[in-house]
């Protein structure tokens, strides 16, 4: 595995915790996987160096992601309900080559 494509830690937070939950990422690379988050203190932390802070993913970007068209998306649930969503969903782009390798082999069987 290249270097661009690592997960980019760049440090620990001074908190209790678990070692993920203490993790910052950098927006280099690519993400850790994204989970249902319970009680906020599993969700991914990154650094934004234009305000020189940790911040949390929002939940806009666990959809994106997830691989779900963002663009016109409308937020109907709470930021909890939605990160929960995103996390216990399955990435779109692994859903779609599964269905298309059954879809795949089953054209196969009936020919």
């Amino acid at each position: 595995m290249s270097k661009d494509t690592d997960i980019n830690v760049l440090g620990m937070l001074d908190m209790k915790g678990h070692d993920h939950s203490r993790r910052v990422h950098g927006t280099d690379g690519i993400s850790p996987t994204a989970t249902a988050v319970a009680g906020g203190t599993h969700h991914i932390k990154v650094f934004d160096p234009t305000r020189y802070r940790v911040r949390k993913l929002t939940p806009t970007e666990y959809g994106r992601l997830q691989g779900f068209p963002m663009d016109s998306w409308e937020q109907v649930v709470s930021n909890s309900q939605a990160y929960k969503q995103f996390g216990n969903a399955v990435t779109v782009t692994v859903s779609h080559t599964i269905a298309t390798a059954i879809a795949g082999f089953l054209d196969q069987v009936k020919g």
